[in-house]
C-alpha cells in the first residue's frame, strides 16, 4: 500500500512538472493559452463587481444543503426503524434538491461573472430569469459530470483528471450559449483543446491554494470567542473562498472563447452601436 502511495505521488509530481514545462514553452503562433495572472484579475474583477451577490449566493447554497442533509438524516434515522423505503426516498429527495440548489447558485454566479467581464450591469433579477429555464439541464449536466469524474478517478485517477481538464467549462457554455447538455460537453472539449496542460496546472495550483486557505480559515475561526462566533466567522470566510470557483470557470470560458473565436455578439453590438 505504501509503495502504491509513493508511486502515485511520484506520478502526480511528474505530471505537475510536465505541465509546468508545457505551459512555459513558447506557444505556436495563433494558439490559445491561459494567462494565469489575467485569469486571476478577471476572477476578482467579477467578484468585486458584486461582492454581496457572490457571498450571499454562496452562503445560501452552502447552508441550505447542510440543513437538507440534517433533515434527511433525521428522517432516515426514524424511518429506518420502520421501513427502508422512506429512508431511501428521503435521502434521494434531499440529494436531488441539494444538487439543484448548488447548481442554481453556480449558474447564477457564472452568469454574473460573464456580465461583469462583458461590462454589463449585474442585475440579480435578470440573471435569475435567464438562468432558471436552464436549471433542469444544469442539474443533469452536473450529475453526468460527477458520474464521469468519479468513474474516471476510480481508474488510478488519470482518466478522471483528463476529464476534469477536458470538461472544465461545460456549465459556462450552458449558461452563456444556452446549449443542450451534450453540446455543452462537446463545446467545452473544443474550447479547452490546446490548453489542457494549463488547466491541469491551474487545478493543481487551485487545490493547493484551497487547502492552505481553508486551513487558515479554520485557524482564524478557532480564535473567535464562543462556538457561535466561531461558526459565523468560519461560514463568512468559507463563503468568501467559495466565490472563486464559479468566477474562475466563467473567466476561463470567457478567455478561451475570446482568444479562439474573437468578440462575442454582445461585444460586436457595442462596437457598432
Amino acid at each position: 500500500m505504501a509503495t502504491l502511495l509513493v508511486l502515485s505521488l511520484l506520478l502526480i509530481a511528474g505530471a505537475i512538472v510536465g505541465a509546468m514545462a508545457m505551459v512555459l514553452r513558447t506557444p505556436k503562433e495563433g494558439r490559445a493559452r491561459l494567462d494565469f495572472a489575467r485569469l486571476a484579475a478577471q476572477t476578482f474583477k467579477a467578484i468585486g463587481a458584486a461582492p454581496l451577490l457572490f457571498m450571499g449566493v454562496v452562503l445560501a447554497t452552502s447552508a441550505a444543503p447542510v440543513t437538507l442533509v440534517q433533515v434527511a438524516a433525521t428522517i432516515s434515522g426514524v424511518a429506518s426503524l420502520i421501513d427502508i423505503g422512506p429512508t431511501l426516498a428521503a435521502l434521494a429527495a434531499a440529494s436531488l434538491i441539494m444538487v439543484a440548489i448548488q447548481q442554481l447558485g453556480h449558474m447564477v454566479l457564472v452568469q454574473a461573472t460573464l456580465d461583469a467581464l462583458d461590462d454589463r450591469a449585474i442585475r440579480p433579477r435578470l440573471i435569475l430569469a435567464r438562468v432558471l429555464p436552464l436549471l433542469p439541464r444544469g442539474i443533469a449536466l452536473a450529475i453526468l459530470w460527477w458520474i464521469a469524474i468519479v468513474i474516471g478517478l476510480s481508474f488510478f485517477f488519470v482518466p478522471g483528471i483528463i476529464l476534469c481538464c477536458l470538461w472544465f467549462v461545460p456549465s459556462a457554455v450552458l449558461v452563456a450559449e444556452r446549449t443542450g447538455i451534450f453540446t455543452a460537453f462537446a463545446r467545452s472539449a473544443a474550447l479547452t483543446a490546446g490548453v489542457r496542460w494549463h488547466i491541469f496546472l491551474l487545478l493543481c495550483i487551485g487545490l493547493v491554494f484551497w487547502l492552505v486557505v481553508q486551513s487558515m480559515i479554520g485557524g482564524i475561526a478557532a480564535l473567535a470567542d464562543g462556538a457561535t462566533a466561531s461558526t459565523i466567522v468560519y461560514a463568512a470566510l468559507s463563503a468568501l473562498l467559495g466565490t472563486i470557483p464559479p468566477a474562475l470557470v466563467a473567466a476561463t470560458y470567457h478567455s478561451l472563447r475570446t482568444q479562439k473565436e474573437g468578440l462575442g455578439s454582445d461585444a460586436l453590438e457595442q462596437v457598432f452601436a
